[in-house]
């Protein structure tokens, strides 16, 4: 007899182990979430002194530079934020077989995949990027403000965003595929 946490929509039906270790891995998703929002907040008094430096007689009254710097690091955060929370909500909708659940889970891991995967890569939202991105409005050496900000960060911000990063990129393409299979199929159709 199965034990009570595998029972899902239907009397008999299982959960199969396709279901039970996306729901976990789902849970490694929003760990490698708080990895990240550690290390962007971690991040923001180093961006807040470049951005500074580098934009402080530039900004043309408009945007100062504070509020760049909270705009870079509380982007970054929301973002890993959401993805975590989102991938904790989904657990027990998975584990229960809700359709909707699997859909939404596809789509938050290929969203995943896409910003986080070209993160990993090297172009995604970040401090830097975002210098990069306002270089030529600001009329600042996008080169400088990236090679003041990776010397300003602590040495270990990076390390943690690109692990964390790459985490979450396996995690959810490990877990696309768990979905796709076919004991999972047969668990998400309705009796």
């Amino acid at each position: 007899m199965p034990a009570p946490s595998d029972s899902c929509q239907g009397p008999g039906q299982t959960r199969p182990g396709t279901v039970s270790t996306t729901g976990y891995l789902l849970f490694g998703v929003a760990l490698s979430s708080v990895l990240s929002l550690i290390a962007a907040l971690s991040s923001y008094p180093a961006v807040k002194s470049v951005y500074e430096t580098v934009f402080g007689g530039t900004a043309h009254g408009i945007v100062a530079p504070e509020d760049l710097a909270v705009f870079a690091v509380g982007v970054s955060a929301a973002i890993v934020l959401t993805y975590g929370a989102t991938a904790l909500i989904l657990v027990p909708f998975v584990f229960k077989g809700r359709q909707q659940a699997r859909i939404l889970t596809w789509v938050l891991c290929g969203l995943l995949l896409c910003c986080q995967g070209s993160s990993v890569a090297g172009v995604g939202i970040s401090a830097s990027s975002l210098g990069e991105a306002n270089s030529d409005y600001f009329r600042v050496d996008a080169a400088e403000v990236t090679r003041q900000l990776r010397d300003s960060l602590p040495s270990w911000v990076h390390p943690v965003e690109l692990g964390a990063g790459g985490l979450a990129v396996v995690l959810a393409s490990v877990i696309i595929v768990l979905l796709a299979l076919p004991s999972s199929n047969s668990f998400f159709r309705r009796q």
